[in-house]
């Protein structure tokens, strides 16, 4: 269960978000940040501090509890969803090559690379369609693990990749942008 803290620790960023006008990278780094210091009150509330997940099992464990399926279907109705699931060329996963990859930029991957690169993002766009035709229970799972796995890569990719200390490329910003929708919609469920 999330408490008033947790609450009261969104509300804190997104204030500063909004106050200090930040790019919609670092809005996303400073949201990432929040969501990370909630998933891991919430996993030490839940499981005491013995135990310990993977920061990505901890993220879904959260959003198993803020996209329950009436929240997972309305979320998938957002604006903002459609707009990361029209984003293109898709979003690559950084630590897939190893190293951070620009598609304005850097030589084109080979189709198996790319298949690699972009899975999470090519599975989150499968569900959403899936929920989309058919909000049942084990689309709304799917659509909620599948958009957890692409916002974690969005956020690794900042925390260690291509958007490390604010590399503020405009494919970055436009990733960025798309994301801190998403995020912000989140953050209002929490809050809710």
């Amino acid at each position: 269960m999330l408490t008033d803290e947790d609450k009261h620790h969104i509300c804190v960023t997104l204030e500063n978000c909004w106050f200090f006008n930040y790019p919609a990278q670092m809005k996303c780094q400073e949201i990432f940040k929040t969501l990370n210091l909630i998933w891991n009150n919430l996993d030490t509330r839940n499981n005491g501090r013995d135990l310990s997940s993977d920061d990505s099992v901890k993220f879904r464990k959260l959003m198993q509890i803020v996209l329950v399926k009436e929240e997972a279907q309305k979320l998938s109705r957002h604006p903002s969803i459609r707009e990361l699931v029209d984003f293109f060329p898709l979003i690559h996963n950084d630590a897939s090559r190893g190293s951070p990859y620009n598609p304005e930029s850097d030589p084109a991957l080979s189709v198996d690379e790319a298949e690699i690169a972009t899975r999470e993002h090519t599975e989150f766009n499968k569900y959403f369609g899936k929920i989309i035709e058919n909000p049942n229970s084990d689309n709304c799972r799917e659509f909620r693990n599948k958009l957890c796995r692409l916002l974690y890569v969005i956020r690794s990719n900042i925390a260690h990749g291509s958007k490390q200390n604010y590399q503020g490329s405009q494919r970055n910003e436009k990733i960025s942008s798309v994301a801190y929708s998403v995020l912000l919609q989140i953050c209002n469920l929490i809050l809710d």
